[in-house]
C-alpha cells in the first residue's frame, strides 16, 4: 500500500488532523496504536477519507487522527433524535441492568457523555444518586434548568467513587480508549460495574456490511467514529486497567420493540428486532466488573 494519501492528512472540515506518525515499512504504512503502542497495519475496510488501521497486539481498530469536539454531535442529535423514543429505550436500558445487576436505591452513578442529561434523570427517578460529563457546554444551560449534576470535562476530570459508571455510544469518539477504561476503573467501587456501548467491529454485522456498516462514519461525519473496539479488544483494555470483562450483551437486546416500527413495516421490524437482539448484531454493551 503506497503511504498515506493527502486526503488523510488534509483537515476535514478544519477540525480533523494527524495524530502520532506513520510511515511505510517493508511497502506497508504502519503507526502506533494508541491503545497499547504497538504497531498497527492498514485494517481490510477502508473509507474515503477515514484510513483504518489494527492493531496487532490488542486488535484495536482505529483511525489515527484526533476529532476536535464541538457541538456537531449534538447539533446532530437534536435533529436525529427523537426526545420520546430515546426516552423509553433509555428506560429499558436502565431497567434491563438494574434487573440483571440488581441495583438498589441510593446507587451511585455515572453517566459519561450524558448530552442533556435523559439517563440521569430517568436514573435519578428510579432513586439512583446520579452525576454527570460531557465534553461539551452545548446542554450546560439545559442542566441547571432541570438540576441535573453534570459538568464539562472528559472522564479523566472527574472525581469521586461510584457503583456504576456508564458510556453509551462514547469510547468510539475517544483518541485514547485504553485510558479512558483505566479512568472507568479508577472511578469504580470494588465491586461496581462499567457498562460500555458502542459498536463491535468483528460482529457478524459488521463482516457482512463491510464499508456499508453505518458505524464507521456516523450522522456528524467522517472522523467522529476513531475507535472500533471487539470483545477481544475490550477484555485486554479490562484486564490491564484492573477490570473483569463479564459478558457483551447486544446493545438492542433491551430496546423496546415499538422503537422498530418507525419508518418500518411490521414484517422488517420483527426481524430486526430479533436479529439484533443476537450475537449477530453490530452494537454492544461490554460489561466490566471491578473486583472487590
Amino acid at each position: 500500500m503506497a503511504v498515506l494519501d493527502a486526503k488523510w492528512a488534509r483537515a476535514v472540515d478544519g477540525r480533523i488532523g494527524l495524530v502520532g506518525s506513520a510511515g511505510p515499512v517493508g511497502g506497508q504504512v504502519r503507526t502506533p496504536c494508541p491503545g497499547c503502542g504497538s504497531e498497527a497495519f492498514p485494517f481490510s475496510v477502508q473509507l474515503p477519507g477515514l484510513k483504518l488501521f489494527r492493531c496487532r497486539g490488542c486488535h484495536l481498530i482505529f483511525a489515527p487522527i484526533k476529532y476536535e469536539h464541538d457541538h456537531r454531535y449534538h447539533e446532530s442529535r437534536v435533529a436525529n433524535v427523537e426526545s420520546e423514543p430515546d426516552a423509553r429505550n433509555i428506560l429499558a436500558f436502565l431497567t434491563y441492568w438494574r434487573a440483571r445487576l440488581r441495583w438498589q436505591t441510593g446507587t451511585r452513578l455515572l453517566d459519561v457523555g450524558c448530552a442533556e442529561g435523559r439517563l440521569l434523570e430517568a436514573a435519578r427517578m428510579l432513586g439512583f444518586i446520579c452525576r454527570g460529563v460531557d465534553v461539551s457546554d452545548f446542554y450546560e444551560a439545559h442542566w441547571r434548568a432541570r438540576g441535573i449534576d453534570a459538568q464539562v470535562g472528559d472522564i479523566s476530570q472527574v472525581r469521586g467513587s461510584f457503583d456504576v459508571v456508564v458510556a453509551r455510544q462514547v469510547i468510539e469518539h475517544v483518541t485514547q480508549p485504553f485510558d479512558f477504561i483505566t479512568n472507568a476503573a479508577r472511578l469504580l467501587l470494588p465491586g461496581g460495574s462499567a457498562l460500555v456501548e458502542t459498536g463491535d467491529p468483528d460482529s457478524v454485522q459488521a463482516r457482512l456490511s463491510g464499508p456499508r456498516w453505518s458505524y464507521w462514519i456516523p450522522a456528524e461525519g467522517v472522523g467522529a467514529h476513531v475507535s472500533f473496539i471487539g470483545r477481544r479488544t475490550a477484555a485486554t483494555f479490562g484486564q490491564r486497567a484492573g477490570l473483569e470483562l463479564r459478558g457483551s450483551v447486544p446493545s438492542f437486546k433491551y430496546r423496546p420493540f415499538a422503537s422498530y416500527l418507525r419508518g418500518r413495516s411490521f414484517l422488517k421490524a420483527g426481524i430486526g428486532f430479533v436479529l439484533h437482539r443476537t450475537a449477530l448484531s453490530g452494537g454492544r454493551c461490554y460489561w466490566f466488573i471491578k473486583p472487590a
